[in-house]
């Protein structure tokens, strides 16, 4: 699919949000994200495949936000077996268990983890095993991964306990968007290569991830490929994919599907391969292939409305857009029309830019005011030091017409005075100036 489908990701996500899917209350979902890692590389735009996420859940899949367990930046071995628990821990005490309402016993769970994954030896054999990389994962050797990083092993088995006890006649569908490669795909080109020296499981191969046909699971790509990061648009090729497909994408007669308003297992499971492989093609030039295993064909896994207003959105994208340019270009811009434009948005385009410049008007705003009173009584040291010091100086020029100007009335010469003009023609306090001069200069 060509780039230009990157808009829609953007923008039919807000689109929902305007008119939102009807809430399930039996629907529930987790999802955690990690960007920055103590001991391996950060994961820059992790954060906002979170937000991608997280729309995802409220708007096409209608999961009440009191339904949502979520970490966006701080997933941790702790947060891990808070949520899922662990093999020794009873399931009543899981994250999960004590959020599903007891009388659902048909609820369906999505899970979303967004983060680096990396093989590790296996303790009782010579084959590896995926684990998921956390804010706090040692990575040392292979048994202190085994004991701070988190085993999609453990993954599936806790989740399938905690929905035979839970939420026997429900369903549970997992995105996985990690790599088990043991590779990092860096967006810096000279950082690229093993995610820990020493430890992704050298000689073992690939882990098999191998979930109970109970759960549904969709991972980015095969356990021996990168999963691929978009520096252009600020995404993994995965989920922009993921979340396009799910909206209604892969329904669509031009992408192969039948436009009947339900997007299936098998349109979407077709959609996601091509687009991901092909993205991944073009961004890194390497192979990633999305799997998916647990599902039917004929399974739905969203509704869409087919005859959604295209045009109107896009209208709407490209207006907040133009705003967007013109507040960050501006330079008379305020922080109350940046903050209003952040408050309203529904896409946001260039925010994080735009939050920047909201804290550095704040600055401006207070050295603004500190200007004004210098105008009126500062004296030539503390106007220097202070110039020196600001951030903004909205009144630069006129201080610098103020030190000027006390300068030349501290001397109180026709020489002074000429200078001060000469500098200043058409200064702030030009009129003073040559009212003195006309003054000091001798009767004829």
């Amino acid at each position: 699919m060509a780039r230009i489908y990157i808009s829609i990701v953007i923008f039919t996500l807000a689109a929902l949000a305007a008119v939102p899917s009807q809430a399930q209350e039996n629907r529930y979902g987790v999802i955690i994200a990690n960007k920055d890692y103590n001991n391996v590389r950060d994961l820059e735009f992790a954060q906002n495949d979170f937000e991608a996420a997280k729309n995802l859940f409220l708007n096409v899949f209608g999961i009440p936000k009191r339904n949502l367990i979520v970490y966006k930046n701080n997933g941790t071995i702790g947060s891990f077996k808070l949520v899922f628990g662990s093999p020794k821990q009873p399931v009543k005490d899981t994250g999960i268990y004590k959020k599903i309402n007891q009388r659902h016993k048909n609820a369906e769970l999505f899970v979303y983890l967004i983060g680096h994954g990396i093989p590790v030896q296996s303790q009782d054999s010579k084959k590896s095993e995926g684990y998921f990389m956390l804010q706090d994962s040692v990575a040392s050797d292979a048994n202190s991964l085994r004991q701070t990083a988190y085993s999609t092993k453990t993954l599936f088995n806790q989740l399938e306990r905690i929905k035979e006890l839970r939420f026997p006649n429900g369903k549970v569908t997992i995105f996985i968007e990690s790599c088990f490669s043991g590779k990092s795909d860096s967006l810096d080109a000279a950082k690229a290569g093993p995610l820990v020296e020493g430890v992704s499981a050298p000689g073992f191969g690939p882990p098999e991830l191998v979930a109970p046909d109970s759960l549904r699971v969709i991972t980015a790509a095969r356990s021996d490929q990168f999963a691929v990061w978009d520096k252009k648009y600020e995404h993994s090729v995965f989920t922009r994919a993921v979340v396009m497909g799910l909206f209604g994408e892969a329904d669509r007669k031009e992408n192969d599907g039948d436009e009947n308003g339900k997007v299936t297992a098998g349109e979407f499971r077709n959609y996601l391969e091509r687009v991901v492989a092909i993205r991944a093609r073009r961004n890194k030039n390497v192979a990633q292939i999305p799997e998916m295993t647990g599902f039917k064909d004929g399974d739905v896994l969203a509704h869409t409305n087919v005859n959604r207003r295209w045009e109107k959105a896009i209208e709407w994208h490209e207006d907040e857009k133009h705003t967007a340019l013109e507040l960050f270009h501006n330079k008379d811009a305020t922080k109350k029309e940046v903050t209003n434009y952040l408050t309203n948005c529904e896409f946001c385009p260039r925010k994080n830019e735009l939050i920047e410049k909201s804290k550095k008007l704040i600055y401006c705003e207070a050295e603004k005011k500190a200007e004004k009173k210098l105008m009126l009584t500062g004296k030539i040291p503390i106007i220097e030091g202070y110039l020196e010091e600001c951030i903004c100086c909205p009144l630069k020029e006129t201080l610098r017409d103020r030190v000027a100007y006390l300068k030349a009335s501290n001397r109180d010469t026709i020489k002074a005075y000429d200078y001060y003009l000469q500098q200043y023609r058409k200064g702030f306090y030009s009129d003073e100036a040559r009212a003195r001069l006309e003054e000091l200069k001798p009767a004829p």
